[in-house]
């Protein structure tokens, strides 16, 4: 929902309409090269795949990151005085983060659903679906929010917000549901690859 909701507002965010079609260009891929940089460190590492968990907080940064993309410092602190250049380095930090989060995101969901499902391709099917429906989610709500109310942007975001956090909550009850034991199993985390 984030990645087609950031894309989508991205124009409309007060930081971009200010900087030349080259500029936007740079700034607004940020994300995309962390994003690349996450998937590339994972690849080549191991030391997350026995902390699903991981996850949740990927997916709490990313509800963070998009609400600090979307919101610039100027607006939270505009009796500071604070210069146009802090909004736009706020932005690319929050960008970077959002990367960073998006890249566990998909790389966790794919890593532990394939562990959980014995390496089933219909969690890869699953996994495809969840993308399509955050792909109409995020925009449509974003969309529908600007449509109904007369604060913009902002209604945009606040709608795309209160959905991520929607999901962020969900995925914490799942999160602390996992975690616990059940009768007969020992414990209730995620079975560990190769016996790790």
């Amino acid at each position: 929902m984030v990645l087609y909701a950031i894309a989508a507002m991205m124009p409309l965010l007060p930081s971009m309409q200010e900087l030349s079609t080259s500029t936007k260009t740079i700034v607004g891929s940020v994300w995309l090269v962390t994003r690349w940089a996450a998937f590339w460190v994972l690849g080549a590492t191991t030391f997350w795949h026995t902390r699903p968990r991981l996850l949740l907080w990927a997916a709490v940064a990313m509800l963070v990151a998009f609400l600090g993309i979307a919101i610039r410092p100027s607006d939270l602190f505009s009796a500071a005085g604070l210069p146009a250049f802090i909004d736009l380095a706020s932005m690319i930090v929050w960008q970077a983060i959002l990367g960073v989060a998006l890249g566990v995101i998909y790389s966790g969901s794919l890593y532990f659903g394939m562990v959980l499902s014995d390496g089933s391709t219909e969690h890869g099917g699953y996994h495809e679906a969840l993308i399509g429906l955050g792909s109409i989610l995020g925009p449509g709500v974003g969309l529908l929010a600007m449509t109904v109310s007369s604060a913009g942007i902002r209604a945009g975001i606040a709608g795309v917000a209160a959905v991520v956090s929607a999901t962020v909550l969900v995925a914490a009850g799942a999160s602390i549901y996992a975690g616990r034991p059940r009768a007969g199993s020992g414990t209730g985390d995620c079975p560990r690859p190769n016996g790790a």
